[in-house]
């Protein structure tokens, strides 16, 4: 996967991701805040749609046959609606910020990238050229900015045959396994529907914590960087209270102390 060769230290100075010829930037919380962070949850969620959400879309509304490629049904709905495209282009440009156009000739989306090219002599000129997200690519660019907001990444099995028959077997079982983890997930969100721990919760809490983070310098903060924070503290919290347990004598055996300087799992 393309996350696997980003420098997770850079993404956690806040650094932008250079992807092709594109750099994909981090928003911080002041500038979330800007647009309100239930626009951005929406556009966010648009980017990032995967096959599994678009078979539970076709499955609650009895919809047999729809479009279950990201991309392709981002562009489908872009040109049936320009609402939709409207939002989707503020969804881009929360990360990318060069204008981005309708790809007709590869249904997906290109980006016109300003750059430089030095000249025999060394004159440098000012030059323009397009970048596209297709099929081929959308994937990527989709796991990039789920590692920037620290979601997880939807597990997908390559179907590895040349025989058709099979290949179309594998295919909808694999469809029918999605759908039904998406259901579990979905009815599992539905219990915990209004109790679910906002970004105003966590960024309050950790300001609470009284670690150096304060409600006039916390919206710096990128999205990851504000997550990585509020889990290690939880992480420290847990294996100092755990400490504390087996001080007083509580059973080793009914206290999972875990260290918490270790790897953060999304």
């Amino acid at each position: 996967m393309p996350t696997a060769k980003i420098d997770r230290t850079s993404i956690l100075a806040g650094n932008p991701v250079d992807f092709g010829l594109l750099t994909i930037y981090q928003p911080s919380l002041k500038d979330i805040n800007k647009i309100g962070y239930d626009q951005f949850a929406r556009i966010t969620n648009l980017l990032t749609i995967s096959e599994s959400d678009l078979l539970l879309l076709y499955n609650k509304e009895h919809i047999e046959n729809g479009e279950t490629n990201p991309i392709l049904w981002l562009y489908d709905n872009c040109l049936k609606n320009p609402t939709f495209f409207l939002e989707l282009q503020i969804g881009f440009l929360t990360y990318i910020k060069e204008e981005v156009f309708l790809d007709t000739d590869n249904k997906g989306f290109k980006f016109l990238v300003d750059g430089e090219k030095v000249l025999p002599g060394g004159k440098v000129i000012k030059t323009q050229q397009f970048f596209s997200l297709t099929t081929k690519n959308f994937s990527e660019f989709q796991s990039i900015v789920r590692l920037l907001n620290m979601s997880e990444e939807e597990e997908d099995d390559e179907i590895i045959t040349d025989d058709l028959e099979m290949k179309k077997k594998f295919e909808e079982a694999r469809k029918k396994l999605k759908l039904a983890k998406a259901k579990a997930r979905a009815e599992q969100a539905a219990k915990h529907r209004g109790k679910e721990i906002t970004l105003p919760d966590i960024v309050s809490s950790l300001c609470a914590y009284g670690v150096g983070y304060t409600l006039f310098n916390v919206w710096d903060l990128t999205i990851y960087q504000l997550y990585d924070q509020f889990k290690r503290l939880q992480l420290k919290e847990n294996y100092e209270t755990g400490t504390q347990m087996l001080l007083a004598g509580v059973d080793s055996k009914k206290v999972d102390l875990q260290y918490w300087i270790k790897k953060i799992t999304l």
